[in-house]
């Protein structure tokens, strides 16, 4: 974890907590302080429950969910749950993790897509996608100017 800490540290940005992550965030417990190194723990006191920079969102859980609640953290929403959340949100570009596997959701229905070529977003169009899991050996890059979503193999 030291090793992983030091890299993401050594970043530009903001993360967010995901449902793993919640119990270092922010106040810890002493008896879950005493297990961790210092940079550890200053490192995950960074983290937000969400991140809006220039009208996208990014958070771990689906994003008409409060990620600042243990419960949502752990709420597993189904596809047409999403879909009508996405008339709760403002941003029209969102991306969240949480599923370990990749999505793409309109207020129309969910796009068939499997993370296996570089996704484009239409303008005008709000969209949600879910981004595969680090720990599975994925991520993505969202290129604004270009409006599309590369994903990356990391293992």
């Amino acid at each position: 974890m030291e090793e992983t800490v030091a890299l993401l540290s050594s970043l530009p940005g903001l993360g967010v907590w995901g449902n793993h992550d919640f119990g270092l965030c922010g106040e810890t417990h002493p008896s879950v302080r005493d297990r961790f190194s210092a940079p550890v723990l200053d490192y995950f006191a960074r983290l937000r429950p969400s991140v809006v920079f220039e009208g996208i969102r990014f958070q771990h859980i689906d994003p008409h969910l409060d990620p600042e609640r243990f419960e949502d953290l752990w709420q597993f929403s189904t596809a047409s749950e999403r879909i009508a959340g996405l008339a709760r949100c403002s941003e029209t570009r969102m991306f969240m993790g949480h599923l370990h596997g990749w999505g793409v959701f309109t207020p129309g229905g969910q796009i068939p897509w499997l993370g296996e070529e570089t996704f484009s977003y239409q303008a005008g169009q709000r969209y949600l996608t879910t981004i595969h899991a680090v720990v599975a050996g994925w991520c993505a890059m969202f290129d604004s100017d270009r409006d599309s979503l590369e994903p990356i193999a990391v293992a």
